[in-house]
Formats: C-alpha cells, structure tokens, sequence
C-alpha cells in the first residue's frame, strides 16, 4: 500500500536539500527513531534506540547497500559516524528541530551550493577512510 509519506512536508524538504548537494537517486537517511516510544521531555529513551536501530537501520543499511547515509539530527550522525565506518555519513540539522537549523543550511546551501558540493564530494580522508562530515560544519 502507497502511503504518499515521501509528499509529507518533512520528506519533502529533506529530500530536496539532499537533491540541491547533487545526490540523486535512491538515498539512504535516518533520525535513529525506527519506532516510537517518547520519554520525559519528548525524548526517546535509550533502550528504544537500541531495540529500533537493532531492529530496522541496520537491516535497512545492509539491505540497501548505499554508501552514503545522510543522518538527520546530531544524534542520528554521531551514532551513524561511529557504527558505520564503510559509509560516507553526511550530517543534516533535522528538519523538524525547535532552533531552525536546517532552514539556516538549506539557505546557506542556496546561497552557495558549489561550496558545499565541493567538500562533500571528497569522500575518504587522507587515509583513505570514508569521512563523516556534517553541513553545519562545512
């Protein structure tokens, strides 16, 4: 069954800053939250974050076989840039975070795309490692 998330405001506007870095075709991202279990303050408790990236992002990882997982949130890179290291992991402020930090890079992205291109497209480190690099470090 079809269920038109990929239309949602919030798929939207991830996609498209995704789409304006030149990453086209089928992508790989993740905020860590597979499942849903809010605790105090709208956190999500540790042990659902462990039970949900056991059970779906890493299947989905090895399923899809992408190379680049674009992280959604500081949570989701910092987790993605130490769990998997044979991926290029690109950082993004998510998109529905309370200090508008992803408008702030899309627009900076607008404003001089080449300049992000640029230093995403180098993809390994000096030794040749797949880097971990996140937007608002750029």
């Amino acid at each position: 069954m079809e269920s038109n998330l990929h239309n949602a405001p919030y798929f939207k506007r991830t996609r498209d800053l995704i789409s304006e870095l030149n990453f086209n075709g089928d992508i790989l991202w993740t905020d860590l939250a597979k499942c849903e279990c809010l605790g105090q303050n709208g956190s999500i408790p540790i042990q659902t974050l462990r039970v949900c990236i056991n059970r779906f992002l890493r299947k989905e990882i090895e399923i899809f076989k992408c190379s680049t997982i674009f992280a959604l949130g500081n949570d989701a890179y910092r987790f993605c840039a130490l769990s998997f290291p044979n991926h290029f992991i690109v950082g993004i402020p998510h998109p529905s975070g309370s200090y508008g930090n992803f408008a702030k890079i899309k627009k900076q992205v607008m404003a001089d795309k080449n300049h992000f291109i640029q230093n995403i497209s180098m993809l390994k480190d000096s030794n040749n490692n797949f880097k971990a690099i996140h937007l608002a470090k750029i």
